[in-house]
């Protein structure tokens, strides 16, 4: 089309549509794909795929997440929360969101010999991947509940919202037979999420991880997904630790307990600290404006400063970036992916 890219960020969407095809326009290309009707009005798969924020008229399209000490939904303490004004938000959003919930509370495991190499997360991200996408185009339209996501001591649960549609057994998705609910939002999310559209993904999930159990719950009008954690690696080596100590001659008992013992003091200083940037984080976090509580979520995985302001709908001007940017990294609510280099022209930020 001979446009550069400085031209192409300058055109609006229905310029970009011309240079394709001459007098196109967006509306008439989504009413040509079915996602807006002749009177101009958005379908549900519409505003579920291109919305900023389509919770605006789907309140309960929207997904809530805990990640929670012990094993019980009882429990009256949390690590970590999704919260609604988070994760509103299109589905790419959404996913964005899930997915970063997931690899910043499960544990990574050292898998290959060099020690400094990126650890593979204890649940397969693959598994988590086509679980999350399945739980975001399959969940019901119709049940005004969340998408719920709970990661535990020894498993990770999601709650997708209605039964399997159409008399689908559990078996029968364990084959790749799949039936949409919404065909619109089906055809047109393969664009947008990572997944095929033919109804592997459960299959493909199974594949990298075994141990995932699949409830029909008809009582709850919900589809549960459990996959289990392992944390038997942790629990032996704390036992074998303990035995070492008792077994050792008693010379090297008092020198493993006064270790023990200092430990357990750098331990609780640790924990100090943690309280203290956590409480400061908390109060940074109230005093934060709706775009800049926009920003901290949009930047769950890394963006560029174009981006973040194109997200914004604002000038890509360099008192925007300093409010929208620069002041969020400097309280520590965002990072830099190269903080030796401020100015880096490749420079990305994502979520403290």
């Amino acid at each position: 089309m001979g446009i550069t890219v400085e031209t192409a960020n300058g055109m609006s969407a229905d310029e970009m549509m011309g240079k394709i095809i001459k007098g196109f326009t967006i509306r008439a290309l989504l009413q040509n794909s079915g996602l807006i009707r002749q009177d101009g009005t958005l379908t549900v798969a519409c505003l579920e795929l291109f919305g900023k924020n389509p919770q605006r008229w789907l309140p309960g399209i929207t997904i809530k997440g805990v990640c929670m000490p012990g094993t019980s939904i009882a429990s009256t303490t949390f690590l970590d929360k999704l919260d609604s004004p988070d994760t509103n938000g299109n589905l790419l959003h959404q996913y964005e969101q899930i997915m970063a919930f997931f690899t910043r509370n499960l544990h990574r495991r050292q898998t290959e010999e060099e020690f400094n190499s990126i650890g593979s997360l204890e649940i397969p991200y693959s598994s988590l991947s086509e679980l999350t996408v399945n739980a975001l185009i399959h969940r019901s339209l119709t049940r005004q509940s969340p998408i719920r996501v709970f990661i535990f001591d020894d498993r990770v649960e999601i709650h997708s919202p209605g039964t399997l549609p159409g008399g689908l057994s559990v078996d029968e998705i364990k084959q790749g037979t799949s039936l949409p609910r919404n065909m619109l939002l089906f055809n047109n999310a393969i664009f947008l999420l990572p997944y095929t559209g033919i109804g592997s993904g459960i299959v493909r999930a199974l594949q990298d991880d075994d141990h995932i159990e699949f409830l029909n719950d008809e009582g709850r009008q919900e589809f549960i997904v459990t996959l289990k954690r392992n944390n038997s690696d942790t629990t032996g080596s704390n036992s074998q630790e303990g035995n070492s100590v008792r077994e050792a001659p008693k010379s090297v008992r008092v020198a493993l307990i006064s270790n023990s013992q200092r430990e357990k003091s750098n331990s609780q200083n640790i924990k100090s600290n943690s309280l203290s940037n956590s409480q400061q984080s908390e109060s940074n976090s109230q005093e934060l404006s709706t775009k800049e509580r926009e920003v901290i979520a949009f930047c769950s995985v890394p963006r560029t400063s174009r981006e973040i302001l194109e997200h914004l709908n604002i000038g890509y001007q360099t008192k925007n970036i300093k409010r929208y940017i620069t002041d969020l990294v400097n309280r520590g609510l965002l990072l830099m992916s190269n903080p030796s280099n401020p100015k880096d022209k490749k420079q990305k930020y994502r979520k403290a």
